[in-house]
């Protein structure tokens, strides 16, 4: 599958809320539920005026919406900066999170200039998990009982990356064997 990537639009915010209204995807995330258009209308209007962060939709051939990824919190004094992704529902499992996680990385610490990517994820969402160990994430931490979700208690584990680490160690061995980005985005602004 080759996915192109852009910044997310208007248009893409009725399958961010139906993707983050799914149990498929929100099972390990910590939104309020359910999600509304409205609401992410109103998210939509304040960060797209926002420069310290990026938010993108990754498409496949036929336009299909398959995920849609960001770095967000970037610090230009400490060149750093969270990712998230999620990934279609309908469409998880086919080697899109890994393709479009090495692209984030490589935009982030290439095109960006990011010392580091960060992220948080839930401790018992180990598809996740494994997915960031084998791009070459190291674990740098364990927040321990920090989310409160369906009557009991999550870990929040903390995860990142040097932009050295990953120019010397990963950026060649991350690719998806099924799944890539054939584009780049050129109309993003630079940071």
């Amino acid at each position: 599958m080759l996915l192109t990537a852009d910044m997310i639009s208007r248009d893409d915010l009725p399958a961010r809320v139906n993707w983050i209204n799914d149990p498929r995807v929100n099972e390990f995330m910590y939104f309020k539920l359910p999600v509304t258009l409205q609401g992410t209308l109103k998210w939509f209007e304040k960060v797209s005026r926002n420069y310290d962060r990026y938010d993108l939709v990754f498409r496949s051939e036929d336009e299909t919406p398959v995920g849609m990824s960001g770095i967000t919190a970037i610090n230009a004094s400490f060149h750093n900066g969270e990712f998230y992704i999620f990934i279609n529902p309908d469409m998880q499992g086919l080697g899109a999170g890994k393709a479009i996680t090495a692209w984030m990385l490589d935009y982030g610490f290439t095109t960006l200039g990011l010392a580091k990517i960060y992220l948080y994820v839930d401790g018992e969402n180990l598809p996740a998990v494994h997915l960031y160990e084998q791009i070459g994430f190291v674990r740098e931490g364990n927040l321990r009982q920090h989310r409160y979700k369906n009557g009991s208690y999550h870990d929040k584990l903390v995860y990142g990356m040097l932009r050295q680490e990953w120019l010397s160690e990963h950026k060649a061995r991350s690719g998806s064997d099924s799944c890539r980005v054939v584009t780049s985005v050129d109309m993003l602004r630079s940071a």
